[in-house]
C-alpha cells in the first residue's frame, strides 16, 4: 500500500487531488487519512440533578458548562449532560409493570445529551447536542411512551487539521470564514469518493452476477458431473480474474458497512487461499493434457472413435471421463479430480450460491465455513442490503447465524479429534456477548460493559487508539475508522439496553 502521510498533511482534499486514483488505491488512501486522524474525545460535565427542578431549561442556563476550547489541544471537548431518568430511581419496576414506569412528580422528565456521529473520511465530526423536555402524554397518547420536546437541538462541526493535530470547530452558516471553506470541500469530495464507490460496487454486482448465472446449473447438485458441459478449467478461468477483482474490493465493502473488520480479514485470507488452489490446479491439469498429448503423439489409434476422443482432448482441453474410463491415464486422471478440483470447483459454487426461502436454518448455504468461522458467501454480503425476495430481517439474520454456529458447534462436539480446535467456537453460544461480535480481541465484552457503565466514550476511543499502534492489531489499522463506527454502535445499544 502506498504511503501517502506527507500529501495528506499538505493536501486541501480537492477532487482533483485523488480523482486520477483507481477505485482500490481511492479507498486505501481513505483509509491512511483515518489512520492519521487522531480521536475526537468527548468528556462528560454532569450537570447537578438540582437543575431538573425548573420548569423550563434553555441554552442559556449551561451555556457556562459547555467547554469546547479549553481542552482543544488535547482533542477533548466538555459537554454537559443531565439525564433525569438515569437515575436508579427511575430504573426501577413499580407495581407490577414490566418496563421502567417512574416519572418525576410533574409528569415530565429532563434530558441534555449528544449524539456523536461516527467520523467521517478526512477528519470530519458531526456532534449533535440537545436539550430534551420528555413529558408523559395526555389525552388520548399511547401512556407506554413519552412526548419529547426538543428545547434545544444543534449540531457541531468540526474538521481535523492534520498539521496541527487538532480539531477546528467552524460555524456552518458562514461561508466566507476559511475554516468552513476547508470543511464543505472536504465534505464536497467525500461525497464525489461515494460516487465512484457506488459506481465501483454496481461494477462488483454485475461481474458477481455474471458468474452466479454462469454457476446457476451447477447449484441444484454437491457433487457436479465432469462432462464436456462441465470443464473446470473453463470454470477456473472464470473465478482466477474475479476473485482477484474481489480482493481489491473488499476494504471498500468494509468501508460501505456490507462486511465487518473481523470478516475482511477472514474473507481477505480465504480468497488468497482459493485463488492459489486454483493457481496450482490450472497447472497441474495443463501439464495433465500435455502429458497425454505427449503419450498419445506416436499412438497408432485402432479406430476414428478414439481419434475424435483425442482430437477433442486437445481442442477443448476437456477431460470426459466416460469417454476415457478405460484408458490407462483414467486412475490418475479420476484420482486427480476426485480428490482435489471437485472439491475445489464445489467450494467456487458455494461463493455464489444465494438461500431461498426453503432454505434450512442450519443449511451453510449462503455462507462459507473457513477456520470453524461462519462466513457470509458474495451473495449474503450484498443481500445484506439489497431487498429481500422473502420475508427476512436483520433480527432474523443475526439468530440465523447463531443457528449455524451451534450447528457446527454441536457437530464439532461429536468429534474427537476437532474437540479441542472447536472449544472457542462451542462456548460461543453460551456468553451473554453473542449478540455482539468483539472477534477482534479489542475489548471484551465484561471491559466494554464497564466503560459503557462508567459513561466513558471517550476513554473507549483512546483505548482503541492505543491499540491500532500495537503489532498484534496492526492488521486492523487500514479499517479504522469502520472499526470505531462499529464499536460506537455497540456502546450506543448497550447504553439505551442500560437505559430501558
Amino acid at each position: 500500500m502506498k504511503d501517502w502521510t506527507e500529501q495528506i498533511k499538505e493536501m486541501r482534499f480537492d477532487i482533483d487531488d485523488i480523482k486520477h486514483l483507481k477505485p482500490d488505491e481511492l479507498v486505501q488512501f481513505l483509509y491512511q487519512t483515518n489512520e492519521l486522524t487522531e480521536m475526537f474525545i468527548v468528556e462528560e460535565n454532569k450537570l447537578d440533578d438540582s437543575l431538573a427542578a425548573q420548569s423550563e431549561i434553555t441554552i442559556q442556563d449551561i451555556k457556562d458548562e459547555l467547554d469546547l476550547q479549553s481542552k482543544i489541544a488535547e482533542r477533548t471537548y466538555i459537554i454537559a449532560v443531565l439525564r433525569q431518568r438515569n437515575k436508579p430511581y427511575y430504573k426501577g419496576l413499580y407495581f407490577g409493570s414490566t418496563k421502567p414506569n417512574a416519572m418525576p412528580s410533574r409528569a415530565f422528565s429532563w434530558r441534555i445529551d449528544y449524539d456523536l456521529k461516527p467520523p467521517e473520511p478526512f477528519g470530519l465530526i458531526e456532534l449533535r447536542f440537545f436539550i430534551r423536555k420528555e413529558n408523559r402524554r395526555d389525552g388520548t397518547g399511547d401512556l407506554r411512551y413519552t412526548a419529547d420536546k426538543n428545547v434545544h437541538d444543534e449540531i457541531k462541526y468540526f474538521y481535523y487539521d492534520y498539521i496541527k493535530e487538532q480539531y477546528v470547530q467552524i460555524d456552518i452558516k458562514n461561508n466566507d470564514n476559511e475554516d468552513t471553506k476547508i470543511y464543505k470541500k472536504r465534505k464536497k469530495t467525500i461525497d464525489y469518493c461515494n460516487d465512484r464507490f457506488n459506481k465501483e460496487n454496481e461494477k462488483h454486482v454485475l461481474e458477481t452476477h455474471d458468474v452466479f448465472t454462469k454457476m446457476s446449473k451447477y447449484m441444484q447438485t454437491k457433487k457436479p458431473v465432469l462432462s464436456s458441459s462441465n470443464e473446470y478449467l473453463h470454470d477456473f478461468k472464470i473465478f482466477y480474474p474475479f476473485l482477484n477483482n474481489v480482493l481489491k474490493r473488499l476494504l471498500m465493502k468494509v468501508q460501505l458497512t456490507h462486511i465487518t473488520v473481523s470478516e475482511y480479514t477472514d474473507l481477505t485470507d480465504y480468497f488468497n487461499n482459493l485463488i492459489s488452489r486454483i493457481e496450482k490446479a490450472q497447472t497441474d491439469l495443463n501439464k495433465l493434457i500435455t502429458d497425454i498429448k505427449n503419450q498419445y503423439s506416436e499412438k497408432q489409434f485402432d479406430g476414428s472413435a478414439e481419434r475424435i476422443r483425442m482430437n477433442r482432448l486437445l481442442e477443448t482441453r476437456n477431460f470426459v471421463l466416460s469417454e476415457w474410463s478405460k484408458d490407462e491415464f483414467q486412475r490418475r486422471v479420476s484420482t486427480l479430480i476426485e480428490q482435489n478440483y471437485r472439491t475445489l470447483h464445489r467450494e467456487l459454487v458455494d461463493l455464489v450460491e444465494p438461500r431461498n426461502e426453503d432454505t434450512p436454518e442450519t443449511s451453510m448455504t449462503g455462507y462459507i465455513l473457513y477456520n470453524n468461522k461462519v462466513l457470509p458467501n458474495l451473495i449474503t454480503i450484498e443481500n445484506r442490503y439489497f431487498l429481500s425476495d422473502f420475508y427476512d430481517s436483520n433480527e432474523k439474520r443475526i439468530e440465523r447465524e447463531k443457528a449455524l454456529r451451534s450447528a457446527l458447534s454441536n457437530k464439532n462436539a461429536d468429534s474427537e479429534e476437532s474437540e479441542g480446535e472447536n472449544q472457542e467456537i462451542i462456548s460461543i453460544e453460551n456468553k451473554p456477548e453473542e449478540k455482539y461480535d468483539f472477534s477482534e480481541g479489542l475489548f471484551t465484552f465484561e471491559e466494554f460493559k464497564e466503560l459503557v457503565k462508567q459513561k466513558k466514550r471517550g476513554a473507549m476511543h483512546a483505548h482503541m487508539l492505543a491499540l491500532f499502534k500495537e503489532e498484534e492489531f496492526k492488521k486492523y489499522r487500514a479499517a479504522k475508522t469502520p472499526l470505531i463506527e462499529k464499536y460506537l454502535k455497540i456502546y450506543d445499544e448497550l447504553k439505551r439496553e442500560e437505559t430501558e
